[in-house]
């Protein structure tokens, strides 16, 4: 059983990388991948060991998302798996599973194949008495001397010397080992230094029978791009790195950055898979970048050609045309393209001048979230719906940058009220890239209005109900020229600019409460406390409940002035009609047996509420309080029940 088990888990945690290609896709192309692994953040092999992940060459003890253990060491017969099934001999390390390693010490059954394998092709070997040793961690100066083996016509060119240095520092001069410090060469190396030493072997040259190396013989050639992120497009499913759009990976795992949008306008490292898609982004270094609302061009110099471009915040960058701008996503545009108004992002050389604009534009008129929905395609969650009052509707794909209140969000978190400003890009805007929503809400009593001048402009005074008196601008295209009365309630959201732009409806309630007492002020004012599932709470009232403590029932509350305007009381039966079968506490439900009729019922609304009876006074119990066997009494919907003392 043992042995079956840590086979399992070898399995899992080493393949090869014959192939290289990059795991089996989960979604659309250009899927941004979670983390590699549960322990690596900040690790400083985060960055190759998520590359060996995405390769499929580390899997880690439980599979993609566990944990890997990068510190730790790998066994000898681990490594051997790993470097043979690498190089592709997969299928002769399969052929050699059923003959015995000629190793005078036990090599694990499932490791035969593979242990075969890598002696046979000359990259390990045994100690000089024969024993190979598999469950020893193998070394620094182990792993590299098998990997300058691993690569063709590296082994023939080795200086003089004694074992191990001969190796190590051809290995260093050669640029096998990449950043790895191999100052103490004995020690175990950790699984974080394999794989930071693979990626550097993969990127190695071979070479011929003279000794000079075959142009883009590497594992990696042709296969690593590095530059600025200037744009991407996962409709079309493509990233554009230096220039260059390149198609992405059904799945990407990207470091330095949660998402497409993080990435904009910073380098990175980008590998592809054997078919030319990118698989794995590593942010490398912070461009020079400056953000702001593009206003206008200038000519500065005065000599008939436009060289500046401004900003609203009085910010002027030079360029020496033209600059290419990506707009929505969309590139092949030049700095004559851009609009007042546009959001920019802009690329600086060492110079301070601009070399490249990444430009939003907002072109659909502002309006607000009439509604949001996750639609469905077959079983797996696709584009949210959004609906803009008296306006067009719009789906809002996953790759759409999205802030609220100037704050990176997801698409899911738009909410009903919110002023949207909505960008899109292709024919008749068909695919939204952009969401900027303004979420800020008014409520309070309408002091004042008046009109201004020059304009008109309409202004209205609000007493906040959070407190203090603010004078607010009205916007008019919005929401016409009546003005509220004096005394209003109102409720209203406001748009960018801070001025008032959305009505918002005041929200009824009608929870199940059970009332505790009553009282009237020295003014008239009615005032009502309620036990609400555990929780007391007091509202004003304009119903008179002083005959009603005691008694369940529905209550009608106001939400624009926390007032309780109607009390519907519930009868609950007084002997016991039900009895537990089963209850479900965490899950919030519970199987009853009628004790007349024997009937069958199962209680599973998330509105039910359950008290219990302690001398002679109603306490929330909640499903926490039911056993089996508890007997219940219930009102005529099954709403309100009622344990028994």
């Amino acid at each position: 059983m043992r042995k079956t088990l840590a086979l399992a888990l070898v399995l899992t945690m080493v393949l090869g990388f014959a192939g290289t290609a990059f795991a089996a896709p989960l979604g659309g192309k250009g899927e941004v991948a979670g983390p590699a692994f549960s322990d690596i953040a900040g690790h400083q092999a985060e960055a190759e060991v998520t590359l060996m992940a995405a390769l499929g060459i580390m899997n880690g003890d439980t599979g993609i998302g566990g944990k890997v253990r990068p510190n730790d060491g790998i066994t000898r017969a681990e490594f051997a798996k790993m470097i043979v099934g690498g190089l592709g001999k997969t299928s002769t390390a399969t052929g050699l599973m059923g003959l015995k390693p000629s190793f005078k010490d036990e090599i694990p059954t499932w490791a035969w194949g593979w242990v075969n394998a890598a002696f046979f092709m000359g990259l390990m070997k045994g100690d000089d008495k024969g024993v190979f040793h598999p469950a020893d961690n193998i070394n620094y100066a182990e792993a590299v001397t098998v990997l300058v083996r691993a690569v063709r016509g590296h082994e023939a060119q080795l200086p003089a010397g004694l074992w191990p240095y001969n190796y190590l520092f051809y290995a260093v001069d050669e640029g096998f080992t990449g950043p790895v410090d191999l100052g103490f060469p004995r020690l175990p190396a950790p699984r974080g230094d394999v794989a930071r030493l693979l990626f550097a072997m993969m990127q190695v040259d071979q070479l011929d029978k003279d000794g000079d190396a075959i142009h883009d013989s590497a594992m990696l050639a042709e296969r690593i791009y590095e530059g600025l992120v200037t744009a991407y497009n996962t409709t079309s499913g493509h990233l554009t790195i230096a220039g260059t759009a390149r198609p992405l990976a059904d799945k990407v795992y990207i470091v330095g950055a949660s998402s497409y949008d993080g990435l904009m306008n910073l380098i990175v490292r980008a590998v592809t898979d054997a078919a030319s898609r990118i698989g794995f982004i590593q942010v490398t270094e912070s461009a020079n970048v400056y953000t702001g609302v593009f206003s206008d061009l200038e000519d500065v110099n005065h000599d008939g050609t436009l060289d500046t471009l401004n900003f609203e915040d009085g910010r002027a960058i030079g360029y020496t045309g033209p600059i290419s701008v990506t707009l929505n996503q969309d590139a092949g545009d030049d700095e004559g393209d851009l609009n007042e108004g546009d959001a920019c992002v802009v690329s600086l050389n060492e110079a301070g001048k601009a070399v490249h604009v990444a430009a939003s534009r907002f072109d659909i008129s502002m309006d607000f979230i009439g509604s949001v929905t996750k639609s469905t395609g077959g079983t797996s969650p696709t584009d949210t719906h959004v609906d803009l009052a008296g306006g067009p509707h719009f789906n809002i794909p996953a790759s759409a940058r999205v802030t609220v209140n100037s704050l990176a969000a997801g698409r899911d978190d738009l909410a009903k009220f919110d002023v949207a400003y909505i960008a899109t890009r292709g024919a008749h805007g068909a695919t939204v890239v952009a969401v900027k929503a303004i979420r800020q809400v008014v409520q309070g009593t309408v002091k004042a209005t008046g009109i201004s001048y020059p304009g008109p402009k309409y202004n209205v005074i609000i007493e906040k109900t959070s407190g203090g008196t603010v004078n607010y601008r009205w916007n008019t295209e919005r929401l016409g020229t009546t003005l509220p009365t004096t005394g209003t309630l109102v409720k209203l959201g406001l748009n960018e600019a801070g001025e008032l732009y959305v009505p918002i409806g005041f929200i009824s309630v009608t929870p199940y409460v059970l009332v505790k007492g009553f009282s009237i002020d020295g003014t008239g004012k009615m005032a009502v406390t309620v036990d609400s599932r555990g929780q007391t709470l007091t509202y004003s009232t304009t119903v008179d409940l002083h005959d009603a403590i005691g008694d369940f029932g529905l209550a009608t509350i106001d939400g624009a002035t926390n007032t309780i305007t109607l009390f519907t009381p519930i009868s609950v039966l007084s002997s016991p009609l039900f009895e537990v079968l089963s209850v479900n506490t965490a899950g919030g439900t519970m199987t009853v047996e009628n004790l007349t009729t024997h009937a069958i019922l199962f209680v599973s609304s998330p509105s039910v509420t359950i008290y219990k009876t302690v001398s002679g006074s109603l306490t929330y119990a909640g499903f926490a309080g039911v056993t089996v066997g508890t007997e219940l009494t219930a009102d005529s919907t099954h709403m309100i029940w009622v344990i028994g003392e």
